[in-house]
C-alpha cells in the first residue's frame, strides 16, 4: 500500500509520445511494424500518470478536504488573469493543478476569502 499526499499530484511536465498498441502491420516492403497510438501522461511525484486517472483524482482530492470554495477562487483568478486558457476543461485542469502544488501562495494579489487549506492522503492498494 502506497500512501501519497495531494501534493505529490502536481504535475511538473507533460509527457508525449508514441505507444505501441500491440498490433502489426506489414509494410509494402514486406517489413512487420508495429501501430503506435500517440498518448500524453502527466509526470508527478507520485509517478507518471495518464490525464484521465489525474483528473479523477484530483477531482477526489477537491471533494474530500472540501477545498470547493478555494477552487473556485482560483477559478475566477485565472479567468481574468490567464487568457490563454480557453474552454472550460483547460481552465479546470490548469486550477487544480494550482490547487495541488499550492502555487496560489505565490500569488501576491490572490486572497483566500475566508477558503480553508486542507491536505488529502490517497492511498493505492
Amino acid at each position: 500500500m502506497k500512501v501519497h499526499k495531494m501534493e505529490q499530484y502536481h504535475f511538473s511536465n507533460r509527457l508525449g509520445r508514441a505507444e505501441p498498441t500491440g498490433s502489426y502491420e506489414t509494410t509494402r516492403n514486406g517489413n512487420r511494424r508495429a501501430i503506435t497510438k500517440f498518448m500524453v501522461r502527466y509526470r508527478t511525484e507520485a509517478g507518471t500518470i495518464v490525464p484521465e486517472k489525474w483528473l479523477e483524482i484530483a477531482r477526489m482530492c477537491v471533494t474530500e478536504t472540501k477545498s470547493e470554495n478555494l477552487y473556485q477562487n482560483i477559478i475566477r483568478y485565472i479567468s481574468t488573469h490567464c487568457v490563454w486558457l480557453k474552454t472550460n476543461a483547460e481552465k479546470e485542469e490548469y486550477a487544480l493543478n494550482i490547487l495541488l502544488g499550492r502555487i496560489y501562495r505565490h500569488w501576491e494579489d490572490f486572497s483566500l476569502d475566508g477558503a480553508t487549506e486542507h491536505t488529502a492522503f490517497v492511498f493505492e492498494f
